[in-house]
């Protein structure tokens, strides 16, 4: 089982790595985290960049190490919001939500 401090942890590196790869000029908005630990077993953290909302959650019984990631552009009709969602290890999800992130802000 995973610690909240491991939790933490990871969640904090993921929100480094992906503050750092973001185009210059975009910013975080609206940084959330929340310690959800003593009754549902997970912390977890949200933010904004542009139009896309990014929730990362660090569950308990995911003993890799591993984030759970979603990406969301709620301006979107219900159906289309997820744009997409994975599992991995931080440092992987934080690549590929940043290159997500870019993309999508060039398309926009």
């Amino acid at each position: 089982m995973r610690d909240l401090d491991d939790a933490l942890k990871a969640l904090s590196e993921f929100e480094s790595l992906a503050r750092y790869g973001i185009y210059p000029g975009k910013s975080f908005e609206k940084i959330e985290h929340k310690d959800n630990w003593d009754s549902f077993n997970f912390a977890s953290l949200e933010f904004k960049v542009g139009q896309l909302t990014v929730e990362a959650h660090a569950h308990a019984s995911d003993t890799g190490g591993y984030l759970d990631v979603k990406v969301w552009d709620f301006s979107e009709p219900s159906g289309n919001a997820r744009k997409f969602a994975m599992v991995a290890d931080a440092e992987h999800v934080a690549r590929v939500v940043v290159d997500y992130i870019n993309g999508y802000e060039a398309t926009v």
